[in-house]
Order: structure tokens, then C-alpha cells, then sequence
């Protein structure tokens, strides 16, 4: 038998297709191959496998039919495959008649980079316009079927909105509303807790590639260990589920050791990603989150991967895939074509400044997509009185000239120890890691500000500010802005000796649902001080001296870091004197009580009113809601005393945006004394 021999595909969208033949599971693989035309308005009947390639010793012969159309005849031929591939056909072939199926490694010719190439760009329509995806795990073990009747019933059991996550019962939850209370552990003992540990450390979460593949296919995916599949509709919104809920307290996790509960923490955090980012899609500007702790044989995948599930706002971005670029080529190309897609630096979230980064020769303003970052996202967005605003000017494929305000330098960053974001750490280690940082962060600004005020804003920054008052339509699984600030007043008050924990005004499974947030908050993160008694989070690697900015485009502010020798001087079209433009990289964005609503240029909101996010939008969008009266108006309440005091200084003749606009917002901030500056970002 000869070995397989690929014919080129050379029509627009054609593709591979194998009819897998029947067989029993011991039985020879084999297979038909042939080409197929994946049509917009007829496309064929398949199925498209999701699967882990796994190791690529010991590959296993599998017998291929070739149509040869030019002879008429058909032929043998002998192709190798991974050794997990051979599981999967072996497991999704019927015993009685032929399965239609898309499997990657079979269906593209892995040696022809350019057909590599074409054939990653078809990828989404492949998996969008496939009957079913088929997620394939692997064999049954470790009471793996166990673990999938008890996933499947649990998402039977609930409604999840994976835009705002709202979670509710669902018609068939019956006397077990139970599922949908997010205050309450499931009803989970040894067996299941085991299970289900040992079900999402498969390797098949960890691969970048099917985040796309049951993304696309999401309504009719299932998800396949054994002979046991279940929709993957009810496992996402049971994943989804679980990780909201209080599990690592009392006697749940009482089953898994330190470092396995470490571990469950960690593949429960990765199964929900996977889950939540296939119905919502992806964004660049979140990316490393968003596919954080997945792997991949090649790097430049991590972008390439997801193209097909984009949301939205970044479709048509224009990237295309091409592996003969090397991966600091492809991210630069990526980072550069979303900033001009997007009009904007949201990418800046991304980024953080490394140590020792894995690729030197890219710019700090280039996220590392290779590696993840695990801290968990601020939520910011721009008041509209200052969005479109020219944000960048790209000078080349190392520079970028972005344009903001200084808001202020860092006066003193306070590590914060890996035991408040260890998984495996205990409740009472965590609070005593809090009581710490608080305690040396008051003592340095004492002076400035009140013990109640720093600790509400103490609270502000190791929550992100994400409370359930922060969002409408409401969160269920947010805390109240209230109970964290009475849970962090008994955390750094006295306590009653070693060992003892304080008296917390929630229970103790709430207080650990609560502080998880801050563990994933604080993850890689140090609490900074700035002058005026700000405090914030900011990048593990903030240093005193850094520099707090707000850039135009930016969401939040971010942290950057002088390089004075690179100073230069350029003329300014909107003023007469010179703007120095230093060189400086970007060490990566932060949360900063009292710069998040663009305080620095509109100044403070009313002590009653604070910002809302809009939950049923992907893309930032806020109203402002009185707490008092509890009447929300979509108007920044700021709005007509900022732009009164442009009609005052004779910048603007009337009082409204309209006018603002066209003055020209930038021009109107610097005749206006505000300190506009360009930042020149390497």
C-alpha cells in the first residue's frame, strides 16, 4: 500500500471531507477521502471533530480510499495519524454505516505551508456550517461518564444570559432552584467533586484551536468522552455555574489536598473560559484572558486560532494568516491592524511589561499573545464627552505617538504576596495578606486622606470596583459595593489572636466566593500609592517613579515608564511652543480610585451619582445613576458644568457637545490649559 499522496485543492472553498467506514473499536481505521465544495447555499453534510493531536510517536496507519477521477477507479493508500486522532475516529465511527467527518490533520495537507494558510481561513465557515461539532475528550476513565451526567443535569437545571451573567432557574429545575442561588455550594459530595476534577484536567481545554471550533458550532456541539456525549449547551452554562459558586469552603473541597484544590480552581477557571468565550466570542483586546493557560504546538496560533470568532466590533480586521511571518511579525501585524480597525488603544489592556519577555524584539505596546495573563479584567470605559478623541499616530513597526494626560507618578508599589491569589491558600491566610498590605499602604498616606475613606477605596481597588451596583440590568454573582467594605473593615480591624480569623458580617462560604475575586484581581498585580493618597492595582512590575497616564483611547489609566535619553522635539499644530516627546514603554493598565471616570479632565461625580455599565453590550457603554433616587439618565451629570467652563474661558460659544465637537475636542482641551501631552510608546 502506498503512502497517501495529496491532491491540491484548487477551487475557491474546497475542501477535504473523510466518509469513515464502520467498524468495531478494535477494528482497522478506514476511511474514504475526497474532495467537497463548502457552498454558501448548499453546502455538504458533515461533522467536524474537536480534538487534542497529542503526541505524534507511535502513529497509527489508517487505510484511505482515493477516488481517482481521471482513471475512474479508486485506490488505496496509507495514511499515519496521531495516535489520539485513531482514538477519536475509533470512538466517533458507527459499528453499521459510514460517518461523514472533518478531522484537520486528515483534511488539510499539513506539509503545504500555503494551503496550511487558505485552509486556516475557511476554518470558521468550516466549523459554523458543519452539522455538528463533535468535542472529543478521549476514552472513558476516572468515572469520566459520572462526571458527564452530573454536568449535564446541573446545566439542565439553570438559564445563564453569558452576556450580563445572570443566572436563573431553568422550567425543568423543578424543586432544586437551588442550582440558580449563587450563594449556595452545589450539592456536590466526594464522588462528584472527583469526577468532575478529573473530567476538566483533560488535555482537550488546554488547546487554543477548540475555543473557535465549539464556539462556531455552539448550538449543536456536543461534548464526547467514552460513548458518552452531552450537549455542550448544558455543560457551559453547568461550568459557568460552578465557577460562580462558593465551592472552596467547608466541606466541598474537604476531598482535594492544597494543591489539588489549587489545581480544580485553576482547570475550573480555564473549562469556563472555554465555555463562556464560545457563545460570546473573542476580542484581541482581551485575548490573553480570554485563551489564558491554552496551548499550542505553533505561537503565531494564539492568533490565528480565533480569527473565525471574532465579535463584532473587530471582524473584518484584516488579518491573514500566513506562517511563513515569524510570531513577533504576526503579533506586531495584529496589535497594528486592530489599533486602526478599532480607532483606539484598548489593546494596551493586554499588556504588561515583562522581566524576562519571551520575545525581546517586540515593542511593549505589543500584547505577548504566547503568554496568558491570568489577572482578571477592569472594567473601564470612556465618558462620551471625551471619546474620539484622537488617540495614535503609528510611526513604524516600533513606535507608536499616542496623545493624553499625565495624571500623576508613583510614589510607592506594595508586593503583594502570591498567598492572597494561591487557589490552595487558606481563607484565614488570604485576610491576614489583606490586613498586611492595608496597613502598610495607610501608614503612608494616614495624613491625607481618612481611615474610612482610604478603606473604601482600598475595597474600590482589590475589587476592580466590580461590584453588583456597577451594572445594569443587575449581576447575581457580583458582590454588593457594601458588603465588600464591611468585609474588608473586619479583615483589618483587630482580631483575636493567631490563629483566630475576625468575625466577617457574611458567612463563611459568601466571604470565600467574595475574596476569590480579590485572588483573581490581585494575581500579578501590586498595590500602588500615588500622590494625593491615590491608591490602586496596577503591574507586578510597577516601580516607584512610574509614570500614571491617561491616554486618549485607553479605557483605563495605564503605567508607563520614562526613557529620558530618547527625548526629541516636534512642533505642535494646535499651539505655538514645542511638546517634548520622551520615549517610554508601556508597563500595562491599572485601577486607580478616582481616575476611572475621566476625573483627571471632567472632574468628580457627584458624592450620589456613580457610573453603570451596560451588561447586555460586548463593548463599554455606561449611564449614571443617582443612589439615592435611583434615577439613572444616560447624560454624564458633569457634562454642563465642563462645557460652561469652556464658554467662560471663550473657547466655545455655546454650552453643548455639538459645539465642542465642532471646535474640535483636542484643541478645545489644550486652549483650555489642560496638560495634552504625546507619548512616544517603544
Amino acid at each position: 500500500m502506498t503512502t497517501l499522496k495529496y491532491q491540491p485543492l484548487l477551487q475557491a472553498r474546497e475542501i477535504r471531507l473523510i466518509d469513515v467506514f464502520p467498524g468495531n473499536t478494535s477494528d482497522i481505521i478506514r476511511v474514504h477521502l475526497y474532495h467537497s465544495i463548502l457552498s454558501h447555499e448548499n453546502p455538504p453534510h458533515f461533522e467536524a471533530l474537536s480534538y487534542v493531536w497529542g503526541s505524534v510517536d507511535d502513529p497509527v496507519a489508517v487505510e484511505t480510499q482515493l477516488a481517482d477521477s481521471a482513471a475512474g477507479v479508486a485506490h488505496l493508500a496509507r495514511l499515519m495519524v496521531t495516535p489520539n486522532l485513531a482514538t477519536a475516529l475509533r470512538h466517533v465511527r458507527y459499528p453499521d454505516r459510514s460517518r461523514t467527518v472533518w478531522a484537520d490533520a486528515i483534511c488539510i495537507n499539513q506539509e503545504d505551508h500555503a494551503e496550511r494558510s487558505r485552509q486556516v481561513l475557511l476554518m470558521a465557515d468550516i466549523y459554523r456550517r458543519a452539522n455538528r461539532v463533535i468535542a472529543f475528550l478521549g476514552p472513558e476513565c476516572d468515572d469520566s461518564t459520572y462526571a458527564l451526567d452530573t454536568l449535564e443535569h446541573a446545566g439542565a437545571m439553570v438559564q445563564v444570559n453569558f452576556a450580563n451573567g445572570d443566572v436563573s432557574p431553568s422550567v425543568a429545575s423543578g424543586n432544586e432552584p437551588h442550582w440558580a442561588d449563587m450563594q449556595q455550594p452545589p450539592p456536590f459530595g466526594h464522588r462528584e467533586v472527583l469526577a468532575i476534577y478529573h473530567l476538566i484536567d483533560r488535555e482537550w481545554f488546554d488547546r487554543v484551536w477548540i475555543r473557535q471550533e465549539v464556539g462556531l458550532g455552539y448550538h449543536g456541539a456536543v461534548l464526547l468522552c467514552g460513548h458518552k456525549q452531552i450537549p455542550w449547551q448544558h455543560f457551559s452554562r453547568a461550568v459557568f455555574t460552578l465557577r460562580r459558586k462558593p465551592l472552596a469552603h467547608e466541606g466541598l473541597m474537604g476531598v482535594l489536598d492544597a494543591a489539588q484544590r489549587r489545581a480544580f480552581g485553576d482547570r475550573l477557571s480555564r473549562a469556563d473560559t472555554v465555555a463562556l468565550y464560545s457563545v460570546r466570542g473573542f476580542r484581541l483586546a482581551n485575548l490573553r484572558r480570554q485563551i489564558a493557560g491554552s496551548r499550542c504546538s505553533d505561537a503565531r496560533d494564539r492568533i490565528y486560532g480565533v480569527l473565525g470568532s471574532l465579535r463584532e466590533v473587530e471582524r473584518g480586521i484584516g488579518i491573514v494568516p500566513d506562517y511563513t511571518l515569524t510570531v513577533a511579525e504576526v503579533y506586531t501585524d495584529a496589535a497594528r491592524k486592530q489599533m486602526l480597525h478599532t480607532g483606539g488603544l484598548t489593546l494596551f489592556s493586554q499588556c504588561d511589561l515583562s522581566a524576562r519577555p519571551r520575545f525581546p524584539e517586540l515593542p511593549s505596546w505589543v500584547p505577548d499573545w504566547s503568554t496568558e495573563l491570568s489577572s482578571s479584567i477592569m472594567h473601564a470605559f470612556v465618558p462620551l464627552l471625551l471619546s474620539d478623541l484622537p488617540a495614535f499616530e503609528l510611526i513604524d513597526d516600533r513606535l507608536i505617538r499616542a496623545w493624553g494626560i499625565r495624571c500623576g507618578t508613583v510614589s510607592r508599589v506594595i508586593p503583594i504576596s502570591e498567598t492572597l491569589s494561591d487557589r490552595g491558600s487558606s481563607l484565614a491566610d488570604v485576610m491576614l495578606e489583606m490586613r498586611r498590605v492595608f496597613h502598610d499602604a495607610y501608614k503612608d498616606v494616614a495624613a491625607q486622606c481618612s481611615h474610612e475613606g482610604f478603606l473604601m477605596a482600598f475595597a474600590r481597588a482589590l475589587w476592580l470596583g466590580d461590584f453588583a451596583d456597577r451594572w445594569f440590568p443587575a449581576s447575581s454573582h457580583r458582590p454588593p459595593f457594601e458588603d465588600c467594605v464591611a468585609l474588608t473593615a473586619a479583615i483589618v480591624g483587630e482580631w483575636p489572636g493567631h490563629g483566630k480569623t475576625p468575625t466577617l458580617p457574611v458567612s463563611d462560604p459568601v466571604a470565600g466566593l467574595y475574596l476569590d475575586i480579590v485572588r483573581d484581581a490581585c494575581r500579578t498585580r501590586a498595590l500602588l500609592l500615588a500622590q494625593d493618597g491615590y491608591v490602586g492595582l496596577a503591574p507586578g512590575m510597577t516601580a516607584v517613579g512610574d509614570d500614571l497616564v491617561m491616554l486618549f483611547g485607553c479605557n483605563a489609566p495605564i503605567v508607563v515608564r520614562s526613557s529620558a535619553a530618547n527625548a526629541i522635539h516636534l512642533q505642535s499644530s494646535d499651539r505655538d511652543s514645542f511638546i517634548s516627546h520622551r520615549q517610554y514603554r508601556v508597563v500595562g493598565e491599572c485601577f486607580v480610585h478616582g481616575m476611572m471616570d475621566g476625573e483627571i479632565i471632567l472632574g468628580d461625580l457627584p458624592h450620589n451619582v456613580h457610573s453603570q455599565f451596560n451588561a447586555l453590550k460586548f463593548d463599554p457603554s455606561a449611564r449614571y445613576i443617582d443612589v439615592k433616587t435611583r434615577i439613572a439618565r444616560e447624560e454624564d451629570p458633569r457634562r454642563q458644568s465642563f462645557l460652561t467652563r469652556l464658554v467662560e474661558k471663550e473657547i466655545l460659544s455655546l454650552p453643548t457637545l455639538e459645539c465642542f465637537e465642532k471646535f474640535g475636542k483636542m484643541k478645545a482641551l489644550i486652549k483650555a490649559g489642560y496638560n495634552v501631552q504625546t507619548f512616544d510608546l517603544i
